[in-house]
């Protein structure tokens, strides 16, 4: 039989990896953003045109903050 010390224990050894996976994959998801959104200010009037926003548009985006 398990006691309330042994489940609690599990519990957070579980979530431990669980949180620190959560938090990398934020990581890598704000720095795929931060990336893409630079990737974005350097693309040509042309380029910009082609997938439909103004160069304004695009500036805008890559000043925003790097979260999600």
């Amino acid at each position: 039989m398990m006691t309330i010390e042994t489940m609690i224990s599990r519990d957070i050894s579980e979530i431990k990896p669980l949180l620190a996976r959560r938090l990398v994959w934020l990581f890598l998801r704000m720095r795929r953003n931060r990336r893409t959104r630079l990737h974005l200010a350097d693309l040509t009037d042309a380029a910009l045109e082609d997938i439909g926003i103004s160069r304004r548009q695009a500036e805008a985006e890559a000043r925003r903050w790097i979260w999600p």
